[in-house]
C-alpha cells in the first residue's frame, strides 16, 4: 500500500511528487506520454519561487502586452525587466517527471473510501493508498467521486506554427463579434508561434478566421474557471484544474496549482505521520490555499462576471478608463488585488 497516489501526472501533480518524495509516492496518468497540454506555457517570473527554470525550458522572454479593443484601439502593459517566460511546458514535466514514480496508461475507473485505506480501481488493476490527491484535470475522476466540479468550463484552442517570432511581446484581442465570453491571443514562441482562443463554444475556425493561418498543429484542451464548494474530503485533497483553482481572467492555473501544492505538501507530511486523514485533519488545506489566493480569484470572477454580459461598446469604454489606469506595475497572477488595493 502506498502512503500517497497522486492522479494526474501533469506539472502540479509531478510538483507535489517530488515535495512528498520522502513518502512512498506514485503518480498515476491516463496518458502513455508526458506532456502535450494546451497550457501556454506563458508564465510570469514568480514561476521562479518555485521551481529552478532550466535554460532548455524558456522558449522566449517577454516584457509587455498589447491588448487590442474590438475597434483596434491598444493598451500596451509594459515591465522595466522580464515579465514572463514562454516555457516549453512538455519540456518542464519531462524534468520535473525525473526521479518521479509514475505509471503511465493508468486510468482510475472508481474510487473506494475505506477505513483504513483508499482503493483506486483502475484499468491495470486495484491501488491502495492511505491517501490520494486529485491533480487530473477539468473532468477530474477524483472529483467527480465527492460530487464537485468547477463553477465553469470552456475550451482552450492553440494552433502552433513554424513561423519564427522573438518578439519581447504578446497581444491580447478582446472582441465579442468573434468570442463572447473570453479571448484570443498571440504568443512569440521564439521558433514558433502561438495562436490561442479561450471561450465556451471556442472553435479553430474563429483561429483560422482571424489570424488567416492554415497549417499548424492543433491543441485542445478543457478549461475551469471558478473553485468547487469544497476541495478536501476524507483521505483525499483535490487542486488545480480538477476543482478550477485557476484564474478567472485567463484560465491560466500554474501559480495557483503550485501555490496549492506547496501547502498540500505540508498537510500530507502531518496526516502521514501522525496516521490521521480525516477531513477535520485535512481540512487545514483549504484554509490555506483560500487566504492564499481567494482574494485575487473573487475579484477575477467578479470580472468576468462583468465581462461576459458587456458588449463592445462597453469594452471600448473600459479600455479608455483602464488606458489612463496605469497598469505596468500589475502582477499577471494577481492584478485585481493590485489595481484595487
Amino acid at each position: 500500500m502506498y502512503d500517497l497516489v497522486i492522479v494526474g501526472a501533469g506539472a502540479i501533480g509531478l510538483y507535489l511528487a517530488r515535495l512528498c518524495k520522502e513518502f512512498d509516492v506514485v503518480v498515476l496518468d491516463k496518458n502513455k506520454f508526458i506532456g502535450k497540454h494546451t497550457c501556454s506555457g506563458l508564465y510570469s517570473t514568480n514561476l521562479q519561487k518555485f521551481l529552478d527554470i532550466k535554460n532548455e525550458w524558456i522558449e522566449n522572454k517577454v516584457n509587455a502586452a498589447i491588448l487590442h479593443s474590438p475597434k483596434g484601439n491598444k493598451i500596451q502593459l509594459k515591465k522595466g525587466n522580464i515579465a514572463a517566460f514562454v516555457i516549453d511546458r512538455d519540456k518542464m514535466e519531462e524534468a520535473l517527471a525525473e526521479g518521479v514514480s509514475v505509471k503511465l496508461g493508468v486510468k482510475v475507473e472508481n474510487i473506494e473510501i475505506k477505513k483504513d485505506k483508499a482503493v483506486l480501481k483502475t484499468n491495470t488493476g486495484n491501488i491502495e493508498s492511505k491517501m490520494i490527491v486529485g491533480c487530473d484535470g477539468a473532468h477530474s475522476v477524483v472529483a467527480k467521486h465527492f460530487g464537485v466540479r468547477p463553477k465553469e468550463i470552456v475550451n482552450g484552442l492553440i494552433a502552433l506554427t513554424e513561423e519564427k517570432d522573438y518578439n519581447d511581446f504578446v497581444e491580447l484581442w478582446f472582441n465579442k463579434d468573434f468570442v463572447k465570453d473570453g479571448f484570443l491571443w498571440k504568443i512569440p514562441r521564439g521558433e514558433r508561434t502561438e495562436y490561442g482562443l479561450l471561450g465556451k463554444n471556442a472553435q479553430f475556425k474563429t483561429l483560422e478566421d482571424f489570424f488567416g493561418i492554415k497549417n499548424y498543429e492543433k491543441r485542445f484542451g478543457f478549461i475551469p474557471i471558478g473553485p468547487a464548494e469544497k476541495t478536501y474530503f476524507e483521505r483525499t485533497l483535490l487542486m488545480g484544474n480538477a476543482v478550477g483553482i485557476t484564474k478567472p481572467w485567463s484560465g491560466g492555473g500554474i501559480l495557483y496549482g503550485l501555490t496549492c501544492a506547496q501547502i498540500a505538501s505540508r498537510v500530507i507530511h502531518k496526516a502521514i505521520k501522525e496516521n490521521d486523514f480525516s477531513e477535520k485533519a485535512l481540512k487545514e488545506y483549504e484554509i490555506e490555499w483560500k487566504k492564499m489566493i481567494m482574494k485575487s480569484i473573487n475579484y477575477g470572477l467578479v470580472f468576468r462576471k462583468l465581462y461576459k454580459i458587456s458588449g463592445n461598446n462597453k469594452i471600448e469604454f473600459f479600455f479608455k478608463v483602464l488606458g489612463k489606469a496605469g497598469l505596468n506595475r500589475l502582477d499577471m497572477d494577481y492584478p485585481a488585488v493590485d489595481l484595487l488595493s
